[in-house]
């Protein structure tokens, strides 16, 4: 899909992963969730189709110094995000916002520890009973962004 604001320079243009690109620059750049779900982001086959898309047809749009913002379920510790930061880690600002806030926060992160991210719509109690009901490796992925390994 394409979308232009009138009387305005620039456009929005989206494509999944794999999508049709080619031909398009851009100056700030979008992913948005390149895996699926768990089961594709646990893939080898889909994680290096992820990267090879990244790296050959995404990559090669950045028009000059522009921007890349990189949204995602952080489910494995192998993932796209990883691969960049092992890759250029001063190129990369990661703002991760924990449904519950534990440990060092980003310095943008008012919370103090144990205040939910977003009380109005999950409470801390809630969001400690899905803790509880969720497997380790899921509720640290879809709620804390801190991957761990299954098990």
């Amino acid at each position: 899909d394409e979308f232009e604001i009138v009387d305005k320079a620039g456009y929005y243009k989206c494509a999944g992963v794999g999508g049709g690109i080619t031909g398009r620059g851009f100056s700030v750049g979008i992913i948005d969730d390149p895996y699926k779900d768990e089961k594709d982001a646990n893939s080898a086959t889909v994680s290096q189709a992820v990267w090879e898309w990244y790296t050959s047809t995404f990559l090669t749009r950045e028009e000059g110094q522009g921007a890349i913002i990189l949204v995602l379920t952080r489910w494995t510790m192998h993932d796209l995000a990883a691969r960049l930061l092992a890759e250029e880690p001063d190129e990369w600002t990661v703002l991760s916002l924990p449904a519950i806030a534990e440990g060092e926060l980003h310095p943008d992160d008012p919370r103090k520890e144990g205040e939910a991210l977003w009380p109005e719509t999950k409470t801390v109690e809630e969001l400690m009973r899905l803790k509880r009901t969720l497997p380790v490796s899921q509720w640290q992925a879809l709620y804390q962004q801190q991957p761990v390994p299954k098990g």
